[in-house]
């Protein structure tokens, strides 16, 4: 099943924020779609990006969708990574 992109909210609040700088991910299963709603402000600001990935492959999905660059930094218990910039 191919789930549709969850786009992050464009309300006043949230273009207000100055800066992202973490990206924090824990959607069961929805780590695809939730990457790929967040392009726009992955591409903005970059943010280091915390995620829990049962599957593993959260830098495959970041990688398909163009934001090579990404490198994992750490690995916690509960199949939980950190990502961060550095192209």
């Amino acid at each position: 099943m191919t789930l549709p992109p969850l786009k992050l909210p464009k309300h006043e609040a949230v273009a207000a924020i100055p800066d992202v700088t973490l990206l924090k991910v824990d959607v069961e299963g929805w780590q695809a779609s939730v990457l790929a709603g967040a392009v726009e402000t992955l591409t903005r600001w970059v943010p280091d990006i915390l995620i829990e990935d049962d599957h593993g492959n959260a830098l495959e999905v970041l990688e398909g969708l163009g934001m090579v660059g990404y490198r994992l930094v750490k690995s916690y218990p509960g199949a939980n990574y950190l990502y961060e910039w550095a192209p």
